[in-house]
């Protein structure tokens, strides 16, 4: 019990650690103790720490009849961002939830931006995620804060990995987009 005391003392959930503060003062019996596991659980998902679905499957874009024909909204967004270079390496990671929907990570490094590519969305530039990795990234979990859209370095060092050894590469020349 004191491990998990001092996994809720880092969480920025008050009332949870309170919940569980008093828990651990009385007794044990079943209604503190389901308390303090409700309270872990939703601190765990306020922060971010905790996911509620397992971990997605990685999938090749290059098979999947929504992301099959790539080169041409990802060369559209390259040329529309006013990041392009002369010449841009993509990396598209396809991840399948447990659920069975799919999307698509699109990986920019030189331009420090991964997109999030949904079927049915062939526009990248109006991605409902557009992660730029100057700003949206931050060391660790703790670091969040509460907030759901930015993302932990640790995630994207793992989302390149999986990129590099299962995604599509895609080689996009300035000259070839316009």
């Amino acid at each position: 019990m004191h491990g998990l005391l001092d996994t809720l003392r880092s969480l920025p959930r008050k009332g949870a650690i309170m919940s569980c503060r008093q828990a651990h003062a009385r007794p044990l019996s079943a209604r503190p103790v389901a308390a303090c596991l409700v309270a872990v659980m939703q601190a765990c998902m306020f922060t971010g720490s905790v996911s509620a679905q397992p971990a997605p499957r990685d999938f090749d874009v290059r098979t999947d009849p929504a992301f099959a024909a790539m080169a041409t909204p990802v060369a559209r967004y390259v040329r529309t961002s006013g990041r392009a270079q002369r010449h841009n390496r993509i990396c598209i990671l396809g991840e399948q939830a447990a659920d069975g929907s799919r999307s698509a990570w699109v990986i920019w490094r030189r331009a420090h931006r991964i997109v999030l590519w949904e079927p049915g969305t062939n526009d990248l530039a109006s991605s409902r995620r557009i992660l730029d990795l100057r700003k949206d990234v931050v060391a660790s979990d703790r670091d969040l804060r509460g907030s759901t859209y930015r993302v932990t370095r640790p995630w994207v060092e793992q989302l390149v990995a999986r990129c590099a050894h299962s995604g599509a590469h895609l080689d996009i020349r300035l000259s070839s987009i316009r």
